[in-house]
Formats: structure tokens, C-alpha cells, sequence
């Protein structure tokens, strides 16, 4: 980047404002298992004055390199780590996430009971299940446990999350099971598909965005919902008592929607085998 911004400015010091046609853009690409970098260069022409700093008046061309990285750690690390996560009463995540605990934040729950929309969301729910709705998930691999959530739903405290290896059994409304090797497939798809929309730009250039942005966030859910129901029918996803595919991802999307991750599904449900 600096390299092509002297080029330029020794140009623009001779009197030339074109980009020498011998001096070609640079494309590179690696995609490997956990993970890709792209890099690629455009033509761009910028203003003398912005890139510069000195008042010399027209635009001159320049080569605006872009780059977008993508690295995702290997399973077993992830499984590790969730694992030390779970034995801490954790949610695993960034140490930013940690600290601040399991669940809503005092902030956070003073929010929902002053937002009307989000309070019929919490009394929906609870209502649902006879008052108070108590969920627990378990992430397995193969025979192995690697943790559980208890998730609980109530008008009261709102939403509590308790993560751990023994939590409380006490009048669950239900229980899901996820596969790890899922769980892990899923958020490595969700980190590439998310990390790919993100692109680092020169100084000179804002990053890009508009209407590729929205499709690519519009196919990204798609995608999402897409790999959810395919985890409920493959097994890989299951539940006691045993729901519908919609009607699970529903009731993900209800839960998500109160802790702050997402909204809540709506329309009709998809054709269920």
C-alpha cells in the first residue's frame, strides 16, 4: 500500500496522473481447511490533495490494494477450549463476553422490561410453557458430553443462562442435543461467510459496502435457516420432547431474540418431512 502511494507521488512530482500500464494489478487467493486469505489490487484515481496532503489540484491514479482474511482454529482446539469454558460456569466466547458473565446484564435487563415489544416477547414465551419456560442444551460428541446450558425464561428475571456440567434438572420443559461436530461446522461457516462480507481497504477508500452487502447478509440467514432444519432432520439436532424443525428453530429464535442475539422466525413454516 505505502509502496503504491510513493509510486504515485513520484508521478504526480513528474507531471503524470496515469499509472504506468507495466506496473499490473496483484491477485492472490489461499483457501485451506482453517482458513483463506484473499488479495487483490483496483485502479483507482484519488485526489491529489487527500492522498498527499498538499494542495496540488486533480486526481491521480493509483493501484487500492484490498484484502479479506479469514482464519478459524482446528476442532479439537475449539473443543478444548469450550470444554474449560463449560468447567468455569462459562459461556465460551471472548474474554469481553466472559467478563461479563453468563446471561443479561443488569443494563441489559432494565432494557427489555422498558421496551414493550421486547416484555410481550418474554411474557409470550413464558406463557407458553405455563409461566416460567425451562430449556436445558446439551452438547455431545459422539458419547461424550462437552457441556450444557440451562436456559430459563420467565416475566421475573427475565432470561437467566447457567452454563456448566450440572446444572439444575428441576421441571425442564424440554432438552436439545447438539452435535459438536455440527456446532463446530456451523459457527466455522458462520465466521467465514461473516469474516468474507469484511474487507480491508486503504486509508484512502471507505470500505465497500451498499447493495452486495444486503445480498450477501439476506443469503448468509438463508443459509443459516437452510443448515439448521438440516441439522434437526439428519439427527444432528434433536430434541425431548420432539418438535418440528420450524417450530425449533421458532423457539431458538424467541430465546436469541430476549438475550439480544437475533429476532425470533416468523412466516410460514417450511414443508417438514
Amino acid at each position: 500500500m505505502e509502496v503504491n502511494k510513493r509510486i504515485a507521488e513520484q508521478l504526480s512530482c513528474l507531471g503524470r496522473t496515469e499509472w504506468p500500464k507495466d506496473l499490473e494489478p496483484i491477485q492472490a487467493s489461499y483457501d485451506g481447511e482453517f482458513g483463506m486469505v484473499e488479495f487483490w489490487e483496483e485502479e483507482s484515481k484519488i485526489s491529489q490533495e487527500f492522498l498527499f496532503g498538499e494542495s496540488k489540484g486533480g486526481d491521480v491514479e493509483v493501484l487500492s490494494p484490498y484484502m479479506k482474511v479469514w482464519v478459524f482454529p482446528p476442532k479439537e482446539f475449539v473443543k478444548e477450549e469450550f470444554i474449560t469454558s463449560m468447567e468455569k460456569g462459562e459461556m465460551p466466547g471472548p474474554s469481553e463476553e466472559k467478563a461479563k458473565g453468563p446471561g443479561l446484564t443488569k443494563e441489559q435487563i432494565n432494557q427489555i422490561r422498558n421496551d414493550p415489544g421486547a416484555m410481550e416477547r418474554v411474557r409470550e414465551l413464558s406463557e407458553r410453557f405455563g409461566g416460567e419456560a425451562r430449556f436445558k442444551v446439551f452438547f455431545v460428541d459422539g458419547e461424550e458430553k462437552v457441556g450444557e446450558v440451562l436456559v430459563v425464561i420467565n416475566e421475573e428475571d427475565i432470561g437467566i443462562i447457567d452454563p456448566g456440567f450440572d446444572t439444575s434438572n428441576e421441571e425442564l420443559d424440554g432438552k436439545m442435543f447438539i452435535d459438536f461436530d455440527f456446532m463446530y461446522e456451523f459457527i466455522a461457516f458462520e465466521e467465514k461467510e461473516n469474516s468474507g462480507t469484511r474487507v480491508e481497504s486503504p486509508p484512502w477508500e471507505g470500505r465497500r459496502g451498499g447493495i452486495i452487502e444486503v445480498v450477501k447478509n439476506v443469503k448468509n440467514e438463508a443459509a443459516t435457516i437452510s443448515k439448521g432444519i438440516g441439522g434437526l432432520r439428519s439427527g444432528k439436532i434433536r430434541t425431548e420432547p420432539k418438535m418440528g424443525a420450524w417450530e425449533t428453530l421458532r423457539l431458538i429464535g424467541d430465546v436469541a431474540s430476549i438475550f439480544g442475539q437475533g429476532g425470533g422466525h416468523e412466516g410460514p413454516p417450511p414443508d417438514e418431512e
